[in-house]
């Protein structure tokens, strides 16, 4: 039973990482993006593709004969790998809106709360607090493990917060991207702090982020196209004044 968990799992990481790939290639050939929002998404595919390919890893390791500091090492690897979107995102928000990250209050507060994860996550394989691993190489968690994620949980929950705060500055489409890039990874993570589903998690964040990325398109392509009959009515309005 174990062994098909974990090569259901390794099947639920190469199709993330497939469609994180896929996502990579649309973002280079699909134009009407701006380009902050071009090189957002990038990153953002990119940081994907390695918390998928840190996942397959971490599963093929446990068939192998290493040591299981290298294992400790692949799964805190995985853990850091998965948080890395969260602040992403913050920016993100923050940058469509019209503010200046590096000055904001909420992003210095998930910055804040993404150091203190690095040291959970460094730490825990030395202080042996949240996880063993057992001579039989099962991966395994300790009572206390839920509070491990608990810094993730709160970030995804303030940018929640601050995307519901910030829903009038954004256009219809895009805080409803917002909802889809937020809402899964939130619901996913809670779930994952008593439950082991960390390539779900993968692909919940490669799905998500591909739904994301065609509303914010979509909405940036009928920007352009009112600017443009905006542009072409200030046109047609110039040359009838001409005439007259």
């Amino acid at each position: 039973m174990t062994d098909l968990i974990d090569l259901f799992y390794v099947f639920i990481s190469a199709a993330g990482l497939l469609i994180s790939m896929m996502g990579q290639w649309i973002v280079a050939v699909m134009p009407g993006c701006e380009r902050w929002s071009r090189r957002f998404f990038r990153s953002y595919f990119f940081a994907l593709m390695l918390c998928c390919i840190s996942s397959i890893i971490e599963a093929v390791l446990y068939y192998c004969p290493v040591p299981n500091a290298a294992i400790y090492f692949v799964v805190a690897l995985e853990c850091l790998l998965l948080s890395l979107p969260m602040p992403m995102m913050t920016a993100y928000l923050l940058h469509c809106c019209g503010e200046d990250v590096r000055k904001n209050r909420l992003f210095r507060t998930v910055l804040c709360l993404m150091a203190v994860y690095f040291i959970l996550v460094a730490v825990g394989p030395f202080i042996g607090w949240y996880t063993y691993i057992t001579p039989d190489m099962q991966y395994i968690r300790k009572p206390i493990y839920p509070l491990l994620p608990v810094p993730v949980v709160t970030i995804m929950l303030l940018n929640l917060g601050g995307l519901i705060k910030r829903r009038k500055q954004l256009a219809h489409k895009v805080f409803i991207a917002f909802l889809i890039g937020m809402v899964p990874l939130a619901v996913s993570l809670i779930v994952q702090m008593f439950i082991d589903i960390l390539p779900i998690v993968d692909i919940s964040y490669v799905i998500s982020a591909l739904v994301m990325y065609s509303f914010v398109l979509s909405e940036q392509i009928e920007q352009d196209l009112r600017q443009q009959r905006e542009i072409s009515r200030q046109r047609a309005s110039v040359m009838v004044l001409q005439m007259r």
